[in-house]
């Protein structure tokens, strides 16, 4: 669990490499990012390509970034049409492949943000963490793909270990590292020191126990689907709720712990309330 935080403290850093300037300016306003340069290989370098321009500099500063050891991204915006040619403009520079590239209609919008933001979440990989944690537009991105991985990795294990009970120990770590992982997107840290308090109040049944017993009764399906299932259902729901948590603020700083825990008791009341509803 400290490795979660201390990765969360490193790298991360994103810069827009002028091009355009409307483009730049807009994609510094989605990203929530300063115009400042970042050292050669330090960081990710996004770059807002438009047709029309001349693209050659910008590729061979993408391209130096990247032998140096950074991240780049070549943000193509346009109709498919045009952003085939500056695709072609992009890969021939030596250096750069289709990898470094994504496809974006618009940069106008929510839903032009919404593409750019996940595109940039997509290209940032194992250090999209520390990203997330130092730019608040990329984090409920990160959050999602946090999420939705644990979910689909309790579900794996829920379907595959079939021993009643043995699946617990490796469920619970996935909701624990989850939750370390969400408090760090959200810049709030639990702390190393407080990690197993936060794996105590899993172990204890505020987590995937605790909710499968209590929504076992609503899910439908054969026994591995509904062990799966359920797993799925109650990690990403973990999830949601360590996510509400740590977006909140207040007095997090000084009740990670016990905020969280309200948040999962109420998470387990309602799926009891459910299957009572539905006994009913």
């Amino acid at each position: 669990m400290r490795s979660v935080e201390e990765s969360s403290r490193e790298g991360g850093a994103i810069a827009v490499l002028p091009g355009e300037r409307t483009a730049a300016d807009r994609l510094r306003d989605i990203l929530q990012v300063p115009a400042t340069d970042l050292a050669t290989g330090a960081g990710m370098l996004v770059h807002p390509a438009v047709p029309g321009v001349d693209h050659s500099a910008p590729a061979a500063a993408l391209a130096r970034h990247k032998a140096a050891g950074g991240g780049v991204l070549a943000l193509l915006v346009g109709r498919r049409g045009q952003r085939a040619v500056m695709e072609r403009a992009f890969v021939a520079q030596e250096g750069l492949g289709l990898g470094d590239l994504a496809h974006v209609l618009t940069l106008d919008g929510e839903a032009g943000a919404k593409e750019a933001v996940e595109a940039v979440v997509e290209a940032l990989g194992e250090d999209r963490v520390a990203a997330a944690r130092s730019a608040p537009s990329l984090r409920d991105a990160v959050a999602d793909r946090l999420i939705d991985g644990a979910a689909r990795q309790a579900a794996a294990v829920g379907a595959l270990i079939f021993l009643p009970g043995a699946d617990m120990p490796v469920l619970t770590l996935l909701q624990v590292r989850l939750a370390i992982e969400l408090a760090a997107v959200y810049d709030r840290p639990v702390g190393s020191d407080r990690a197993l308090e936060v794996a105590a109040l899993f172990g204890a049944g505020f987590g995937w126990r605790a909710l499968g017993r209590a929504g076992a009764g609503v899910v439908p399906g054969p026994g591995w689907a509904l062990k799966g299932g359920l797993a799925y259902g109650a990690t990403k729901a973990v999830g949601e709720a360590a996510r509400a948590w740590y977006a909140e603020g207040g007095d997090l700083a000084e009740r990670p712990v016990e905020g969280l825990r309200e948040k999962l008791e109420g998470l387990v009341s309602k799926a009891k309330a459910m299957k009572a509803k539905k006994a009913a």
